[in-house]
């Protein structure tokens, strides 16, 4: 049996950085949906504490009315929960599909690795180290700190024509609109 970190490791391996944090605030959209899941159960206990519960003692028959209208609430809730858990995992692939499509490329999902427990064990792991500090304190290092000069004459030279190239970018859409209104004006 492999250690975590193993699977951690192979887990994001072939993922940019990018995409990891894509997946990390995947990670955290699932989260606070998980709580808020969490909330409602909580709170249909408590309806059913406060409203139900009052008497000192209670039949057979009472006490497995409770259970049994808690279990439809918790029952229909869960229900809600995996439907709109489905839903949102559908449009997320959604999202991925086109983006996908935008580029020409066409994307294969292994259906069966939904259930590989070691891969979901990866991801645990993954989601466990991002949301507990463990990974969250890890930070990149300044590029000036590790860069050769070679590099950073590079990274010089890279900003100046994104600079370049947003500066002819506004002018040309300067002129664009000018244009616009100038015809605008003449008719």
């Amino acid at each position: 049996n492999k250690p975590p970190e193993v699977f951690l490791a192979a887990a994001m391996a072939d993922l940019n950085e990018e995409h990891k944090e894509a997946i990390v605030s995947y990670l955290r959209f699932m989260r606070y949906k998980r709580a808020q899941r969490l909330r409602s159960v909580d709170a249909s206990f408590n309806e059913l504490k406060e409203s139900r519960l009052t008497d000192d003692t209670f039949t057979s028959e009472e006490v497995a009315e409770m259970i049994t209208g808690l279990q439809d609430v918790l029952r229909g809730d869960v229900e809600s929960e995996l439907i709109d858990s489905s839903h949102t995992n559908v449009l997320l692939l959604r999202q991925m599909f086109a983006e996908a499509e935008k580029w020409h490329l066409k994307l294969k999902l292994d259906v069966s690795q939904l259930e590989n427990k070691d891969l979901i064990a990866e991801i645990a792991q993954f989601e466990r180290e991002h949301f507990t500090g463990i990974a969250a304190n890890a930070k990149l290092k300044p590029l000036d700190e590790m860069a050769s000069p070679a590099l950073l004459q590079n990274v010089h030279t890279l900003s100046f024509f994104l600079f370049l190239l947003l500066f002819l970018f506004l002018f040309f859409s300067f002129l664009s609109i000018s244009h616009t209104i100038n015809l605008s004006l003449s008719l």
